[in-house]
């Protein structure tokens, strides 16, 4: 039968010697501790594998500039400083594109200096055969648009290889006036159609870097759905 009375316990293994050494310069030559530290830089390496593509991506990131060639190659940035991106930059655009082409007193556009420099010649044409069409619609009252959303796509590229855009605004046009012996104040929903293309002329076009070339207005039911 084995004698374990002098074997030693963990209750009466003696203190590690040390030597001379602090017990944290002994924590850190401990072979077990240096073990766990070890396994713990491993782990903490492998989880950045994995994270760090992540990481690069969001902090290299670069938000696409509104940037525009003029006919002479200057190059111009957004007209606004706080628009920092070409979406945004297209979704003002937009707003004071339909602003100026609907906002009307009677059969007068409100804004017809802002339709010659926000509109081609295309456009301009389209705009005023709108009015025509529209006249008996708007006669004696005040109408303004009020835009609920905008939706803005590509597309594709005109004969010279420039882009072109497409922006969808919907909103209710709003009314009030008289007609005859008839008071008016109500509200009409529309759904404009833009095609946006580059103004290659910035230097002797007031400095807007799209114009609209083609519209296409029409009314739509109050059960229709908002574009996505």
């Amino acid at each position: 039968m084995t004698d374990r009375t002098n074997q030693p316990t963990r209750a009466n293994v003696p203190a590690p010697n040390l030597n001379g050494r602090s017990p944290a310069v002994a924590l850190i030559v401990d072979n077990r501790i240096a073990a766990r530290v070890w396994m713990i830089i491993a782990l903490v390496a492998m989880l950045l594998v994995f994270v760090e593509p992540a990481i690069v991506l969001k902090v290299t990131q670069t938000p696409e500039k509104a940037i525009v060639l003029g006919a002479g190659r200057e190059v111009y940035m957004a007209p606004i400083v706080a628009l920092k991106t070409t979406d945004q930059v297209l979704k003002f655009f937009a707003t004071e594109a339909v602003t100026a082409l609907l906002t009307r007193s009677g059969e007068h556009p409100v804004y017809p200096e802002q339709l010659k420099s926000l509109f081609n010649e295309a456009g301009l044409r389209g705009a005023q055969s709108l009015h025509e069409k529209t006249l008996e619609d708007v006669r004696g009252l005040h109408v303004h648009p009020e835009i609920s959303k905008i939706a803005i796509s590509e597309a594709g590229q005109d004969e010279q290889g420039h882009m072109q855009w497409a922006a969808t605004v919907t909103g209710a046009l709003l009314r009030q006036g008289r007609q005859g012996e008839v008071d008016v104040a109500d509200s009409v929903r529309f759904r404009v159609s833009l095609l946006l293309v580059r103004n290659l002329n910035l230097g002797t076009s007031g400095m807007v870097p799209y114009l609209v070339e083609r519209i296409a207005y029409r009314e739509i039911d109050d059960s229709e759905p908002e574009q996505q």
